[in-house]
């Protein structure tokens, strides 16, 4: 079975072994080089609707008492799906609402994807050796492995990596059939990524020789418009999209020198910037495309290191620290915010402003969308809490109520808002809720309903409505909390 390392669902306190991005850039003496061969054309969006959130409490599921064992609970965002993996006689399948899937010997429960909409879901299943995609409920071909599988942002098609005949390649299913199969290839490496548009299908397979192909498939047309050969020196970054689609970001190898790759797809120009060390990681392109965020490290000691997309090698450090966790930007691009850790004490650094570095853990910070406010997870002494403050003043720190466990930030879309997980007691026994707090001062508005597990929390768009998947003993509930 293929396997990648999974997100972080849940926060644990930040370890600089595991959080630091080993994104590791050395830009002295660097170059700049300018391709001459063509780049794809911007793609034209494709038609994505806003996301319409179930404003209803709903049951969707309850979980019949015949089964050998349950686990991999899923709920779509829009709140209208959730189902599970469930075990019955030496078999697994996957249950949507109360309809159990196919039998299966095995059901690879990282690679249960969910449409947006909520309307469409895929996973793979394996039969006496081989391995079946599930998309909506119909069986496709048999294959010798699977890999991730993603959804197009407006859910009307769905990739995956396979594996058969010894070799790995790319599909596009249109629900109905395979639209799409890429050529075939000895390994795969970073998994297929829709543009947010879903324009363009990015992805990247290799040869025997320690060669790594990048993909650009024209999703529409569902013919190969670009394609780059680089060198297989352990990279595992993602690309990096402009909100506008113009532009990409990546992280690339080539005869045992380590570069950038930019491009900028309106303009169709493709440039690639030296670096002489750089190892595992991701480069972050600002949504407006013109900044390039990433880290570097020198003695032992950690920069964020940030770059103009039109001058890449006119850089500015903020550092040094003892280890930095996964940037992000601000929705307008002003402002990028990192953990660092310094003298054994995690710190939140917002734009060129540090706040206190007086926690034991943080977790990734979230901007509101007018990008005023930023809010965090952090922890102390074994207590956790979330953080909000000011993105012009990260030191005055609002700190909201002491729980065991506080997770998941998300503002609402007027930014006034903020809603988070949390649980009281030990983790075994514990009662998890929502909390929906102010943005301003971080108190507490409201608390939802407890429940055995909480998932992420969802605003609905006029900000008045927040919903979230619950489970209550044996039953699967979508929530909504009314807001004042």
């Amino acid at each position: 079975m293929k396997k990648y390392k999974k997100n972080r669902s849940s926060f644990s306190p930040p370890r600089p072994a595991f959080l630091i991005l080993v994104l590791l850039l050395v830009l002295s003496g660097c170059e700049e080089k300018a391709s001459k061969e063509a780049t794809p054309s911007a793609p034209k969006p494709a038609d994505v609707k806003p996301l319409e959130i179930n404003l209803q409490e709903t049951k969707l599921a309850a979980i019949t008492g015949d089964y050998d064992k349950t686990a991999n609970i899923f709920f779509s965002l829009s709140g209208r799906q959730a189902g599970y993996v469930a075990w019955k006689e030496g078999k697994q399948f996957v249950v949507v609402g109360d309809r159990p899937g196919a039998s299966y010997d095995a059901v690879w429960t990282d690679t249960i994807a969910v449409s947006r909409d909520g309307q469409r879901i895929a996973y793979s299943g394996k039969r006496e050796g081989k391995w079946y995609i599930v998309l909506d409920g119909k069986e496709g071909e048999p294959y010798e492995n699977t890999g991730s599988i993603i959804f197009s942002p407006d859910g009307r098609l769905m990739s995956c990596e396979v594996k058969d005949k010894g070799s790995w390649f790319i599909v596009v299913y249109d629900g109905d059939k395979e639209v799409y199969r890429s050529q075939a290839y000895h390994d795969s490496f970073r998994p297929p990524v829709f543009s947010p548009d879903g324009g363009l299908l990015v992805y990247e397979l290799g040869d025997r020789d320690k060669k790594r192909v990048v993909f650009f498939l024209d999703v529409a047309g569902r013919k190969l418009v670009k394609k780059r050969v680089y060198d297989d020196l352990g990279i595992a970054g993602k690309f990096s999209f402009s909100s506008d689609l113009s532009r990409i970001a990546y992280e690339a190898a080539k005869e045992g020198k380590f570069f950038l790759v930019l491009q900028d797809l309106l303009l169709n120009e493709e440039r690639t910037i030296s670096v002489p060390e750089m190892m595992q990681g991701t480069v972050l392109l600002s949504p407006n495309g013109k900044k390039i965020a990433y880290l570097e490290s020198k003695a032992g000691e950690q920069f964020l290191a940030m770059s103009p997309w039109e001058s890449p090698l006119e850089r500015t450090e903020m550092g040094p620290y003892e280890a930095i966790n996964v940037p992000v930007f601000s929705p307008d691009s002003m402002t990028v915010a990192f953990q660092a850790l310094k003298q054994g004490k995690w710190l939140s650094v917002i734009g060129d402003r540090e706040a206190a570095a007086n926690y034991d853990g943080i977790d990734t910070p979230v901007f509101s969308p007018d990008g005023t406010k930023i809010a965090y997870p952090a922890m102390k002494k074994g207590r956790f809490f979330m953080i909000v403050s000011p993105v012009d003043r990260p030191d005055a720190v609002r700190e909201g109520p002491v729980y065991d466990m506080a997770v998941t930030p998300v503002f609402s879309p007027d930014s006034r808002r903020v809603a988070y997980r949390a649980r009281k007691g030990p983790m075994e026994k514990a009662k998890r809720f929502i909390v929906i707090a102010d943005a301003e001062k971080g108190r507490r508005v409201k608390q939802g309903t407890p429940g055995d597990e909480i998932w992420p929390p969802v605003f609905s768009p006029d900000g008045r409505s927040v919903g979230y998947g619950a489970k209550i003993g044996h039953e699967l509930w979508w929530k909504v909390q009314l807001l004042p």
